[in-house]
């Protein structure tokens, strides 16, 4: 894509650890951690939106950004509304 390979690496290791936050949050009911865990969905999703998904358009089929929209909304909804279901 053109990218050093530093920027793929603190992306790989930015997804894991939204994961891990995501899920430790939700397991120890620490709110902090679940709203950390989405911000770093928000931030990833915004540079793969705008780095890579944006030329091929809407649909996911074309390469395009449907899914990462999708995630980022869902990054969204947990750092507004943390654990609270």
């Amino acid at each position: 894509m053109g990218m050093p390979m530093v920027v793929g690496w603190l992306v790989a290791l930015g997804e894991v650890g939204a994961g891990a936050a995501l899920i430790a949050g939700a397991v120890l009911s620490r709110d902090i951690l679940t709203r950390i865990g989405g911000l770093i969905v928000i931030i990833i999703m915004i540079g793969a939106i705008f780095l890579v998904h944006w030329p091929n358009g809407f649909n996911s089929q074309n390469g395009g950004f449907e899914f990462q929209l999708l995630m980022l909304v869902t990054g969204l909804y947990f750092l507004v509304r943390g654990n609270d279901v």
